[in-house]
């Protein structure tokens, strides 16, 4: 096999440089900034929940800025939170997750949160599901399951529910696919993003949660339920994270 040099030195300068800023956290540099703390990292896909998170955490703003050109974040320095927007899909919430552990070395936990459709009968729109699992899909077959350890950590409430999510490529929106998904999977919701953000948490050693609002049922009217929806689900799911001490 043939020794890639350059790719090598990549790799190592990158590591460097990420040791450098947690050396550099610890003996004292950055105090001005939330860097200096671990954070939590609340990704979303949508700007509807971004702004959701960060109006409800009472960030202006005009603290937004972007990262790498296209991500969205907001940082709460009293809750020792960044929260990013990613864009839709596992690709684009890798990607996000990447770069945030690259600028931000004291990370504690990802928390993948936003909307999603629901695949149980048991769920209204506004439930809030805390995935026990996650169950990654791929070209209508099983690719992977990740178990969700945190998810333990979250009380039991009235219209909160912790079972497996359902990460899929597509959005659904057929109640036949989505009776078949349920079956298959037992999962009770589907999203789009997951997958990504917790194949990279699991890589690295980092804890990771999944809290999802339920928008729409995944049958035939769920845009139309998503796009009349949102703005209230996103605000309820907002507010439980909150007022459950996730931010």
């Amino acid at each position: 096999m043939k020794y890639n040099s350059s790719a090598c030195n990549c790799y190592t300068t990158q590591y460097c440089i990420r040791r450098i800023k947690v050396l550099a956290i610890k003996l004292g540099f950055f105090m001005n900034s939330i860097n200096h703390n671990q954070v939590k990292c609340v990704i979303t896909a949508m700007d509807i929940e971004f702004f959701a998170i960060i109006d409800c955490l009472q960030i202006e703003r005009s603290q937004v800025h972007k990262i790498a050109q296209q991500y969205l974040i907001a940082e709460s320095a009293e809750k020792g939170a960044v929260i990013a927007q990613a864009g839709i899909g596992a690709l684009s919430a890798a990607a996000c997750t990447k770069e945030l552990y690259e600028r931000y070395p004291c990370i504690s936990s990802f928390i993948s949160t936003g909307i999603a459709g629901a695949l149980s009968d048991q769920l209204n729109v506004g439930d809030i599901v805390i995935g026990d699992s996650i169950i990654k899909e791929k070209d209508g077959k099983l690719d992977k399951i990740w178990s969700i350890t945190e998810a333990s950590e979250q009380k039991d409430e009235k219209g909160v529910k912790k079972g497996p999510i359902l990460c899929s490529e597509e959005f659904i929106s057929d109640a036949a696919i989505k009776e078949y998904f349920h079956l298959k999977y037992d999962a009770l919701c589907v999203e789009m993003e997951s997958a990504g953000i917790i194949q990279f948490a699991n890589k690295h050693g980092i804890p990771f949660i999944a809290i999802k609002v339920i928008s729409d049922h995944a049958d035939k009217n769920a845009l139309r339920s998503l796009i009349r929806m949102q703005k209230s689900v996103c605000n309820v799911l907002a507010t439980y994270l909150l007022n459950q001490g996730v931010l």
